[in-house]
């Protein structure tokens, strides 16, 4: 019924939003009044980006419930724990249509309390201690919350740089775990899966950044700045902390606190149609990294530590495919939606004037980005532990994975195709064509490992002969600041590998893809 019901609210959110594309729509509920006196109004603001973020939220909620019947297979008190999850995304539903500070408290509460409870679900004493951690450093983020606001209203505006606007952003930066508030963040690991797919993806900490997006037109300068130093430390910490953690939800809670970290700092440089898009992606591909880990480590026995959640492409393919889509993403891989965002952030940045430190921390975070997800990606599918049970039913699951996958690949490819005009139109999808084909056939012939591999091996002959075709008809345009300079380079390589390709000669053709198969196979088994 849950998911039937979310999937309606995602369907019509998309429908609002076609009809809202242009338009803002305020709604007002007069709940109590006495004479002429409204004592007790709630307003609601709905306009492109409010739908647009229903949308998404209402989709990964569909998701996540898809994984929550899959996940709590033996959970006894399930009903009590699909409810408190509903409190929850009804207490973000409330934050993001409400208009005013005062009106949005009531979301904003809610969030903080049914995190607390959610967080120490399980009853044991770290989760407990997780939850308390969670649910004071929340309570703080609040009560700061409410003197900013009574003093603002008393005393100023938030054109007026003072220390109570001061206070409004703290509370904000604790919600959104920035520095120097991020300790709670990997704390909150102690909830289930399911929750910490949601918390981490668009809801709990997405709601401070989601409030300064809204009011940025109306402060200052100053805090625009803070915004951006503080979103680039807590970038730099969480791409870093990552690199030294072998607990697998821990590794994911610091990938969002660096994401975060780059939210915030896009914010505070003023792109803030790249700052909306890239928080929307960040939220579909966190809770697809999130499903596939938590898919793992049912199969684990519920362990957390990386060293004996390995050997998992023999496992299932399928979930193994879905965790290089999303760590592609993250790490913005070409063609997918990351790396059309990183890009145009790289593009803006570029044009505006900042120190060499600063821009050495931006780059160097980025770089320690690739260098962790990559890290996971190779502990948890080419270690050599065996200590799994050989099961991994799909059925729950696969939904979610497929319109996660979906939403990852043609996101940035369909929303900034102005901006890129030299992509190829058609190179997401062939790239879905290979994947959905591989993944088909890998699941098939699971067992059948000599198969397996010999599909590996055209698998990689057929895509390396559209990697050839793919750069020789794009024109690149690079940007000469990020690890994509080498396209520049590699186009007039590949461009010959192309007419040597189209040659006539089919010996040679073969021939030719067969040696580029090796050396990716060589290379893959060597790492």
């Amino acid at each position: 019924i849950y998911l039937i019901f979310f999937c309606f609210l995602s369907l019509i959110s998309l429908f609002l939003l076609y009809c809202f594309s242009f338009y803002s729509l305020y709604i007002l509920f007069d709940f109590f009044s006495l004479g002429s006196f409204n004592l007790l109004v709630y307003l609601f603001y709905l306009d492109f980006y409010t739908f647009l973020f229903l949308m998404v939220l209402f989709s990964i909620v569909f998701c996540i419930y898809s994984f929550i019947s899959y996940y709590f297979v033996y959970e006894l008190n399930l009903s009590r724990f699909v409810n408190l999850l509903n409190l929850f995304i009804f207490s973000m539903v409330l934050l993001v249509v409400s208009p005013g500070l005062v009106s949005l408290l009531l979301g904003w509460d809610g969030l903080g309390f049914v995190s607390f409870l959610l967080v120490c679900w399980f009853g044991s004493g770290s989760s407990f201690s997780a939850s308390l951690k969670t649910f004071l450093f929340n309570r703080f983020g609040d009560s700061l919350f409410l003197v900013g606001l009574v003093l603002l209203f008393f005393y100023g505006g938030f054109g007026f740089v003072s220390s109570f606007t001061f206070l409004l952003f703290i509370a904000l930066f604790t919600k959104s775990a920035l520095f120097p508030f991020s300790y709670w963040l990997p704390e909150a690991m102690a909830a289930p899966t399911p929750v910490s797919a949601l918390v981490h993806s668009s809801t709990l900490v997405v709601a401070g950044l989601y409030i300064i997006f809204r009011y940025i037109d109306v402060v200052s300068f100053l805090f625009t700045f803070l915004l951006s130093c503080v979103g680039l430390i807590t970038l730099y910490l969480g791409s870093l902390s990552s690199i030294f953690t072998f607990d697998s939800k821990k590794l994911v809670a610091y990938s969002t606190l660096s994401q975060l970290g780059l939210l915030a700092f896009v914010l505070g440089l003023g792109l803030f149609d790249l700052f909306y898009s890239y928080l929307l992606v960040h939220a579909v591909f966190k809770a697809s990294l999130f499903v596939s880990v938590g898919s793992f480590m049912v199969v684990g026995g519920h362990s957390q530590d990386l060293r004996y959640l390995s050997s998992l492409w023999f496992i299932n393919p399928f979930f193994s495919l879905i965790l290089f889509f999303s760590v592609f993403s993250l790490s913005g891989f070409p063609f997918l939606s990351c790396f059309f965002f990183k890009e145009l952030i790289l593009g803006g940045l570029t044009s505006l004037s900042f120190g060499l430190l600063f821009l050495f921390l931006f780059f160097f975070s980025l770089l320690l980005t690739v260098f962790y997800s990559f890290r996971l990606v190779f502990i948890f599918l080419l270690n050599s532990s065996f200590f799994l049970n050989n099961s991994l039913n799909m059925t729950y699951p696969l939904v979610s994975s497929v319109l996660f996958s979906f939403f990852i690949l043609f996101y940035g490819l369909i929303f900034y195709f102005d901006f890129f005009y030299w992509v190829n139109p058609t190179s997401s999808l062939f790239i879905l064509v290979f994947f959905t084909l591989f993944i088909f056939l890998c699941y098939i012939t699971v067992g059948n490992y000599n198969f397996f591999y010999s599909f590996m091996s055209v698998f990689y002959s057929a895509l390396s002969y559209f990697i050839f075709r793919l750069f020789s008809i794009s024109y690149f345009l690079d940007l000469n600041v990020f690890v994509f300079n080498f396209i520049y380079y590699l186009n007039s390589w590949v461009s010959f590998a192309y007419s040597f390709v189209n040659s006539g000669n089919f010996v040679l053709n073969l021939v030719y893809c067969l040696f580029f198969s090796l050396c990716v196979g060589v290379f893959l088994f060597a790492v």
